[in-house]
């Protein structure tokens, strides 16, 4: 698990006043629970180089008595090494991203397949919305995903292309607002959307580089069968134009 603070122009040579890097990805190394309070361990990854929390439960914090310390076998130090405590409250003060990096191999249980894809052409048709009212969502582009009985499911979309409008571009935005649906459609490309068909999407389309969600292929259907994934963004034409990396996981291989 990790966290990330919030941009700045200056991206991670920014520190705020709290001494948290700006723009910056840290490690959360541990959570626990003592007496109430809801503690969260994190790493700056620079390291002694690195700044560190200078609230409560800081090194320098008065809250250390030697309970805390012998809960959380903390020991004090006189140099900053990146390493420190906070309370949950702070931490969603400071931080605005939460990162779960989550291990799905076969040993795991799961199997999958990724695709590369693009948006070109025809297939940059884009979703309806307000520039694009009569988009064809049957010209994006389509997947068949083959299960053959039910098990879990995950599926990740990710853009290769990042924003750059701010000049350097994002750790976290890209170019497109994406967007992924998986239906039970029979392996048949989408002409409208059906709700009662819908097993996932990826959420409202953002702007991230990367999309995901997790879900179950549920006895609702005959299996074998073949689902359709959509793969989409907001734009039309060339402004919708981009490349893609696609990965269906499931618990059926």
């Amino acid at each position: 698990m990790g966290a990330g603070s919030p941009e700045n122009p200056l991206g991670d040579a920014a520190i705020n006043q709290a001494g948290i890097v700006q723009g910056h990805a840290y490690a959360l190394l541990d959570v626990q629970e003592v007496d109430e309070y809801k503690l969260i361990q994190l790493r700056n990854p620079h390291g002694r180089n690195g700044a560190e929390w200078r609230g409560d439960w800081s090194d320098s914090s008065a809250n250390w008595n030697q309970r805390f310390k012998s809960k959380l076998k903390y020991e004090p130090r006189d140099h900053e090494d990146g390493v420190f405590w906070m309370d949950c409250d702070d931490f969603v003060e400071q931080y605005s991203y939460l990162y779960i990096c989550r291990v799905m191999n076969e040993q795991m249980g799961w199997y999958k397949r990724t695709f590369n894809g693009e948006w070109s052409g025809a297939s940059a048709e884009g979703l309806p919305n307000k520039k694009n009212p009569s988009a064809k969502l049957q010209l994006n582009p389509h997947y068949g995903v083959t299960i053959t009985k039910p098990c879990d499911g995950f599926i990740l979309l990710k853009q290769k292309e990042e924003d750059t409008s701010g000049g350097a571009g994002s750790t976290f935005k890209g170019k497109q607002s994406i967007f992924f649906m998986l239906t039970k459609n029979s392996g048949k490309r989408i002409m409208k959307v059906d709700t009662d068909s819908i097993v996932v999407r990826s959420g409202n389309p953002i702007n991230l580089m990367s999309v995901s969600n997790d879900f179950e292929f549920d006895n609702t259907v005959s299996y074998p069968y073949t689902f359709t994934l959509l793969v989409a963004n907001t734009e039309h034409g060339p402004a919708g134009e981009g490349t893609f990396e696609l990965t269906v996981y499931s618990t059926d291989p």
